[in-house]
């Protein structure tokens, strides 16, 4: 198999570990997909999603704005990441990361 569909190999497989219920291994394999290629914008946001629905909004957020760094103008990361940060009330940091877009454009 060529090296560059690893990612969505392993990001198969974690999405079958998260619907069989074994956290530690999916999230094992979203990692290695992410670190097989950074660019693959959606591991990044169903990773971030597993652990939103495990309640770990902190973590969610942090693969989110990680993700972003690597995908900065991808949309889902970015509205995901901006529902997050209102979720647990991080104003501040909601707009000013809105604003630092807004820069750009």
């Amino acid at each position: 198999m060529p090296e560059e569909n690893d990612w969505k190999v392993l990001h198969q497989l974690a999405d079958q570990a998260k619907k069989d219920n074994k956290e530690e291994e999916a999230r094992a394999l979203y990692q290695d997909a992410i670190m097989s290629t950074p660019l693959a914008h959606q591991v990044w946001l169903e990773y971030a999603k597993k652990e939103k629905e495990g309640g770990c909004f902190e973590k969610s957020l942090e693969i989110l704005l990680l993700g972003l760094k690597f995908n900065y103008y991808d949309y889902n990361l970015f509205t995901e990441a901006i529902k997050i940060m209102e979720r647990i009330n991080r104003i501040n940091q909601t707009r000013d990361m809105i604003k630092d877009v807004m820069m750009h454009y």
